[in-house]
């Protein structure tokens, strides 16, 4: 699967993404999966939703939504609110070759 594109929502419009996110993070564990197949292990894959915050204490409203396999970061989504009360998601993908090596 292609990275997908980047996606701006009206603030409220949110879930209107997760799919897909989940669609995103789906090929990433299908990859995996199918690249790791002696050791893939369904337990070594997590999917996570951290909320950020400004330093020492203000809770913001961007998220990252990220994916890991045996510890090791291969797939985010950056959730960010504009300015103008929209909310940006853009998605990044590791290199899986390294991954496996």
């Amino acid at each position: 699967m292609e990275i997908p594109k980047s996606i701006k929502v009206n603030t409220g419009e949110q879930r209107e993404v997760q799919p897909k996110i989940d669609a995103f993070f789906k090929s990433i564990y299908e990859d995996i999966s199918t690249k790791d197949e002696c050791s893939f292990n369904h337990s070594d894959f997590e999917i996570k939703l951290q909320g950020l915050y400004d330093y020492p204490e203000t809770i913001l409203n961007d998220k990252i939504h990220y994916c890991s396999y045996k510890g090791r970061v291969v797939g985010i989504v950056i959730e960010a609110r504009t300015e103008h009360n929209y909310v940006n998601f853009d998605f990044f993908r590791k290199n899986l070759e390294n991954l496996l090596d």
